[in-house]
């Protein structure tokens, strides 16, 4: 997923956030498969679907979650 030069990767249940070639963040917290990711221009955010049946907004500023829906 391209985010202006900024791009993630996953794999599993990590999020890796890539600025560059080098890496910024490993966001964390989802206890399953990634299974859809939803970019936003808006603001420096990511929203991400797991099977552990969880929706997460990610601040890609802080590499923190800012919100858990379940």
């Amino acid at each position: 997923v391209y985010i202006e030069c900024c791009y993630l990767l996953f794999h599993s249940s990590l999020l890796m956030l890539h600025f560059l070639n080098s890496q910024i963040h490993v966001l964390s917290g989802h206890t399953n498969t990634v299974g859809s990711i939803v970019t936003q221009a808006v603001n420096p955010q990511v929203i991400t679907g797991s099977h552990d049946t969880t929706i997460r907004c990610w601040d890609l500023v802080a590499g923190k979650t800012s919100l858990t829906l379940t």
